[in-house]
């Protein structure tokens, strides 16, 4: 998933509300131009790339039957 944050956007958690994953962050609103985030969604038990990125929070659905991990893809400063 891409959410495009500002450059400042400090990621807090993931929680679900209302039955979805939201991922709450702070920032300072209009003050720093957007930049596109690249997160990725791994299920317990599937198996994760060598570095999946930095890690951003766990949490679950139905109950618990199902349990995720979000990671940020690090950005790709290499040209």
């Amino acid at each position: 998933m891409v959410l495009n944050l500002p450059d400042d956007a400090n990621i807090l958690c993931v929680q679900i509300q209302n039955n979805f994953p939201y991922i709450w962050a702070i920032t300072k609103r209009g003050e720093e131009p957007n930049t596109n985030r690249v997160f990725k969604v791994y299920g317990t038990g599937h198996s994760l790339p060598d570095f999946p990125g930095n890690y951003i929070g766990t949490f679950q659905m139905n109950g618990g039957t199902f349990v995720f991990h979000i990671f940020e893809e690090p950005t790709n400063v290499s040209s």
